[in-house]
């Protein structure tokens, strides 16, 4: 009970101060103010999609200067790429802006925070073996510059991955057998409701259609974030949910990919009667 009480104290006091300490962590992470010609753009879009939403006021924005068009939401903060603004049409813009909104006003990233707090040690590890690895915030493999696939080259390579692997491995299986499916119900039901805001203001085609932009590009900056992008639901499975209720539903939706002992009875049923029918032709 005291290592439980603790580890919660603690997480609350990591929490808090993550929250005091959130632009300068973003600074420090390479996150920059929005320059002059970016709030022109930016700025009526933001107000548009507050005023439809009924917002009694607004979080902080930040840029990042990366080629991936992507979104997301600090406790405080919401930060936007920079391809994020050249991708997407100004109707698409404000849809995405809706969908990150709501999170900041339904304060998700705070409890995904939390989450963060309470296996910070688990995190790092998992964060530091993707970086020794050498994966892309997308999760594959980053390729080797030009020149650079000497002997000694993919030597150094293959050191640093099985190093990886070795110091990361027991956060690994922790952060995919026992984090991700623990969190990913609620972060998918969080995602279908800051879609849903942005269908509420009648930004569903916009939504869909941005989310056919950004799709092939989620990802994240570090391991944590790219464990946690995984939770999401499928972009088709989101766009889907945006068109609502369609007449052929019945014939053309699918069921959830889900077991029951129904399937398992019919399967071992199977498996027996297979396993008889043999031992009769053999007889």
């Amino acid at each position: 009970m005291i290592t439980i009480v603790s580890g919660a104290v603690l997480a609350v006091l990591i929490v808090i101060t993550t929250a005091v300490f959130e632009r300068t962590s973003l600074r420090l992470r390479g996150y920059r103010r929005l320059s002059r010609d970016e709030v022109h753009r930016i700025a009526p879009l933001v107000k548009a999609v507050a005023d439809d939403m009924e917002l009694p006021g607004l979080p902080r924005f930040a840029m990042v200067d990366m080629n991936i068009p992507n979104a997301w939401t600090h406790m405080r903060t919401i930060v936007l790429s920079t391809s994020l603004l050249y991708t997407l049409s100004d109707r698409e813009l404000e849809a995405v802006l809706a969908h990150e909104l709501h999170h900041w006003r339904s304060g998700d990233s705070v409890g995904l925070h939390f989450v963060w707090a309470g296996v910070w040690p688990v995190a790092l590890l998992y964060s530091l073996g993707k970086r020794l690895t050498g994966t892309s915030p997308q999760g594959t493999p980053v390729p080797m510059e030009a020149g650079s696939a000497s002997g000694t080259a993919a030597a150094i390579r293959g050191f640093m991955t099985l190093l990886g692997w070795i110091i990361s491995w027991p956060a690994f299986v922790i952060m995919r057998l026992i984090i991700v499916p623990m969190t990913a119900r609620t972060q998918r039901g969080y995602e279908y409701q800051a879609d849903a805001a942005a269908y509420d203001i009648g930004r569903a085609d916009d939504m869909i259609s941005a989310l056919r932009k950004m799709t092939a590009f989620e990802g994240g900056r570090t391991g944590w974030e790219q464990a946690m992008a995984s939770t999401h639901p499928p972009a088709e499975l989101r766009i889907e949910a945006l068109q609502g209720y369609q007449p052929d539903d019945a014939q053309y939706q699918e069921d959830e990919l889900r077991s029951s002992w129904r399937d398992i009875r019919r399967l071992l049923g199977a498996l027996l009667t297979g396993t008889h029918a043999a031992e009769a032709k053999r007889v």
